[in-house]
Order: C-alpha cells, then sequence, then structure tokens
C-alpha cells in the first residue's frame, strides 16, 4: 500500500501509509515511521526520495509511481494499493476544469500507461487486474463561510490566537459540509434560528439535525450538519465571517495546517447525491468484461465487486485465488511470474526484500543453508525438553494444560520455519518472541505464563477425580521454589 489511506499500522506487508503528524512531538518521519513497515520505508526513500519535494505535486505522485513500479518488480505483491493525489490538488489550488488539473490528468495517463508497461515486462498484463477508482469528485467553490464567527458573536465561544477556549456551540468544517454541536440543549432553537438565516443568504443548501445526519453516516453526535450553497465551503476560523476569492495573502502551492485557512478553488466534502457530483470506477484484467458499462452505482457496489475480482467467494478454499496458488505452490513453473516466483526464489535461498516474516531466510542468505537446520535443531530441542517437563507432571489436568499452551507455540515456530524455506502454501505467521506483531507477542506471552504457571504449582495441583477415586496421604511439609526463596507448607493433622 503507497500512501493509501487508513491503512496506518495495518498488517499489510509492504506498507507506506498516509498519515499525517498530528501531535506537537511529531514529524512526517516519525509518524511514517512507527505506522507503516520501517525497513520498507527505508528502501524507497534511499532509492528514490530525491523525487519529492515535502508533499508538492506532481513530485509527490513522482516519488510514488517510482516506489509502486519498483514494488511491483522486487516484490511481486498479489495485492497493490496506491493512492495518487496530483490531480486532487491541482484541483483544490486551480479549480475542477483549469488548465492545471487537465495537466495532472494526463500525468495521469502517462502513469497508467507505465504501470501496464511494467506488468507487460514481468509478463502479467493479462492476468492482473487494474482498477481505478475515485472516493469523491469536487465542486469549485468561491468562499469559505466561518460558521464559529457567528457563534462568537453571538457569546456562544470565545477564542484567542486562533484557538478556542470556551463553547457552548461550535462548529468543525468538512470542507463542502459542517458539523455544529451544542452543549446547551437551551440554545437549540437560537441556533437553528442562525443556520436558517445563512440558509436564506444562500451560505448553506440544507440543514440536516443529528438522526438525519446519523442516518447518512455520519457522526449522530452532532446537534445539525450543514451542507454548503452554491460556491461555498467551510472553515473553522471564528475571526472572520468568510473568505472571499483575492481576499487570502498568498495562496502559492503550500500544503499542510496552515494552507486549510486559504481559499480553495474546489473542494468536496457535499451531499453525494447533489447533481453533477460522481467520480470513476473502471477495471481491466481477466475479472472484467471487456468493453461493458453500468451507467450507475453506488459505494456499497465496490466491495462486492472488487471482492469478486480478487476471487474472495464464501468459502475461500474452493476460490480460484487459492486453487492458483496452490497450484504454483507445488509446481512453481505453473506461475512463472506471480507465486510460483516467489515460491522457486524462497526454495533456492533468494530473498529479494527486507521483511520480518523472512527473517531467518535473510539470516540464512548472508551465512548459508545450515541456519535452517540449526533453527530446526533449536525448535525440536526445546521441544523435546518442554515435553519431557510436561510428561513429569503429576497433574493430569496440568499436563493437558501445559500441551494446549505449548502446541500453539510449536505451530508457530514450525510455520515460520517452512514459511522461510518457501515449503507453506500460505501466509507466514509471527516466530514466537523474534518476529514482529503486537497481537501475537502478547499471546505467545500469555502462553508461556501459561506453562510457567503450571510447572510451579504443579505440587499444589491434584486431579479432582483422583482425589475423590481414593485417599491422598499427604506429605508431612512441602517446600516450593520461588524466585529466590521458597514456599514452606507444613501439614497438621486435626486431634
Amino acid at each position: 500500500a503507497l500512501l493509501w489511506p487508513v491503512t496506518g499500522k495495518a498488517r499489510i506487508r509492504w506498507n507506506l501509509p498516509e498519515v499525517l503528524p498530528n501531535r506537537p512531538w511529531q514529524n512526517q518521519i516519525t509518524a511514517s515511521f512507527f505506522n507503516g513497515s520501517p525497513l520498507y520505508e527505508l528502501r524507497l526513500e534511499r532509492k528514490f526520495g530525491h523525487l519529492r519535494e515535502g508533499v508538492r505535486q506532481p513530485q509527490l505522485d513522482d516519488f510514488v509511481q517510482a516506489s509502486l513500479l519498483d514494488t511491483l518488480k522486487n516484490c511481486r505483491p498479489d495485492l497493490t494499493l496506491v493512492h495518487f493525489t496530483d490531480v486532487d490538488s491541482c484541483r483544490h489550488l486551480h479549480g475542477v476544469k483549469s488548465p492545471q488539473a487537465e495537466e495532472a490528468l494526463r500525468r495521469h495517463d502517462r502513469r497508467l500507461g507505465e504501470i501496464f508497461s511494467a506488468l507487460e515486462t514481468l509478463g502479467l498484463k493479462d492476468r492482473a487486474n487494474v482498477v481505478i477508482l475515485g472516493d469523491h469528485y469536487q465542486m469549485d467553490v468561491d468562499r469559505a463561510v466561518c460558521l464559529n464567527w457567528y457563534f462568537a458573536r453571538a457569546g456562544w465561544l470565545s477564542g484567542r490566537g486562533g484557538r478556542v477556549l470556551a463553547w457552548k456551540v461550535l462548529a468543525r468544517e468538512c470542507d463542502g459540509s459542517c458539523y455544529v454541536y451544542v452543549r446547551d440543549r437551551s440554545l437549540m432553537g437560537p441556533v437553528r434560528e442562525l443556520l436558517e438565516r445563512l440558509l436564506c443568504r444562500g451560505l448553506a443548501s440544507r440543514i440536516y439535525t443529528g438522526r438525519e445526519a446519523a442516518a447518512l453516516g455520519a457522526d449522530g453526535s452532532c446537534a445539525f450538519m450543514v451542507e454548503g450553497g452554491a460556491g461555498v465551503y467551510y472553515q473553522n476560523r471564528f475571526d472572520v465571517p468568510e473568505i472571499r476569492a483575492g481576499a487570502q495573502d498568498g495562496a502559492g502551492t503550500r500544503n499542510g495546517s496552515a494552507a486549510r485557512n486559504l481559499l480553495q478553488k474546489a473542494t468536496h466534502g457535499f451531499y453525494p447525491g447533489r447533481p453533477g457530483y460522481t467520480t470513476i470506477f473502471g477495471g481491466r484484467g481477466p475479472a472484467f468484461r471487456p468493453g461493458a458499462r453500468v451507467e450507475t452505482m453506488g459505494l456499497v457496489d465496490e466491495g462486492p465487486t472488487l471482492a469478486a475480482a480478487l476471487g474472495m467467494g464464501c468459502w475461500l478454499a474452493r476460490s480460484d485465488y487459492t486453487q492458483m496458488r496452490m497450484a504454483a505452490f507445488w509446481n512453481p513453473a505453473l506461475d512463472p511470474f506471480g507465486y510460483g516466483w516467489w515460491y522457486a526464489h524462497l526454495r533456492a535461498g533468494e530473498v529479494t526484500y527486507t521483511s520480518p516474516d523472512l527473517l531467518l531466510a535473510e539470516v540464512s542468505q548472508g551465512l548459508g543453508r545450515w541456519v535452517f537446520w540449526a533453527a530446526a535443531a533449536g525448535i525440536i530441542l526445546l521441544a523435546a525438553l518442554l515435553l519431557r517437563r510436561i510428561f513429569r507432571l503429576r497433574s493430569r489436568t496440568g499436563k493437558l494444560t501445559a500441551l494446549a499452551a505449548l502446541c500453539p507455540l510449536l505451530f508457530q515456530a514450525v510455520i515460520y520455519w517452512l514459511y522461510n524455506l518457501g515449503w507453506w502454501p500460505s501466509g507466514a505467521l509471527s516466530l514466537p518472541f523474534l518476529s514482529y506483531g503486537v497481537t501475537f507477542l502478547l499471546v505467545d506471552a500469555a502462553l508461556a505464563g501459561v506453562l510457567l504457571s503450571v510447572f510451579r504449582m504443579d505440587a499444589l495441583v491434584r486431579d479432582a477425580v483422583a482425589a475423590s477415586a481414593r485417599p491422598v496421604s499427604l506429605p508431612e511439609a512441602l517446600n516450593i521454589p520461588l524466585g529466590r526463596g521458597s514456599l514452606h507448607i507444613e501439614y497438621r493433622k486435626k486431634a
């Protein structure tokens, strides 16, 4: 995933997420590093960082394009998500039909041609599905309305230096629409009257209640939601009532929080059913019928369409995707440019990228194949020692509990070992305590804790069935090691 929204800290093998620094102690480098795949990000920065100039366009999309082509060549991902923002940025700055936006569309066309050329070079042109889609369109605007100014004028909000200090009514912009939150419920009527006056002046096209907003999928905790009128969008400022074209200081091409206060020439965030406010969806590849056209579709149609293109049916084991992967696993020559290429390289001891999933394979590539056999010997030795300790437990319940905790740990280690050798058909599991994954680490720590608890408390545990079947003679005293000391228990018979 390259700059794909909402992928921060996602379990994506090669991930450069679209995450912005929103804390005083953060910058863009640390935000990306801690939310994506650090080694992958460092490799892309080292190879293509010279193409980028912050978040300016078209340099940013040139960096993303170079990173994409390199990833397709060297990583061979089965699913790739790429977010280009060149057209979006140019429309914000210059307008929907501006010459700059048209030129950005031509740049997108050239990038798409490069992607198809790369797929053809890799032998995937007729096997890969390529989908182009947008999540919104844009509409031209010529002024930004600041609802907080009206609330501050009414005495419902106060602030200083651009920061809100106290409020009873607060507006939070979503570009083409705006949330209105009311703390003092006695102000619901006056707030509604104020918004109605703005509606009559053309500064809003519609007012939704919180319940109506929730029905549309918006934040139901708001008191009202306002949609901008013709040429109108919203900002959070409270020092001016509105900003008109030509009123701001040097729009330039700045990005970030400072640019949020500058007037945009086009934006989004309007009601999706607004006339002339539609986006695109198109696909090319074996999953799509050539020349087919659907005149209308909704966002809810995209998920099932993409799932079908990925071969993800209700029963994954019966899907064409799984059958293709299993066939490539048993005979890599059947898929020399896809999964077969992946399995063949791993079995030959060749690693083309750095990943925690392939830690063992990377070490083996540098030191030799003996690393695998040393790891296997270590796994077997550890398993033998733990099993010996388990079978010496007195309690049958303790034995079963310890075995239940040990088996997942051994299963993880064996799958990781086979995956690094190229002899496991699906994805890797974390190597216990050494590979990445917070969830895996917590589960492994819990399982290890269960094992240690069973071993430590074995002397105190008796099986209930055995205890009820025959009397058990208790020792006169019992010593249990606990850390640096010991627990001494004496049994005294009743008189």
